[in-house]
């Protein structure tokens, strides 16, 4: 299949900073959720299509220039609003980094 069960510390150096930015957000009232890819060939299309259906506005937190946000802007309808998150600096994303792109897109 295209997604598996989270399993902390096993292939998941992003998502617990997600989960914890989740977290805070979700005490301040804001509706937010996180999505991993676990493969990007095939693309998941029609995953990410129904797990986004609901959202108006994605960021897409990358540890590169962005090689993953253009295919989510081929795959999402043009009615959403696509925000990137990149740091290519060799250090992971902070989750102050996601929180303060969070209040920008917001």
């Amino acid at each position: 299949g295209f997604f598996t069960p989270y399993v902390p510390g096993w292939d998941c150096h992003g998502l617990p900073i997600e989960l914890n930015v989740e977290k805070k957000m979700g005490k301040a009232g804001v509706k937010v959720g996180s999505i991993q890819l676990y493969t990007i060939w095939p693309f998941p299309d029609k995953q990410l299509q129904d797990l986004t259906s609901k959202c108006r506005k994605v960021i897409v937190p990358e540890l590169n220039m962005g090689q993953i946000v253009t295919e989510i802007e081929r795959v999402l309808p043009r009615d959403k609003e696509i925000h990137r998150l990149n740091r290519y600096d060799g250090e992971i994303l902070t989750p102050l980094q996601l929180l303060e792109k969070l209040e920008e897109v917001l």
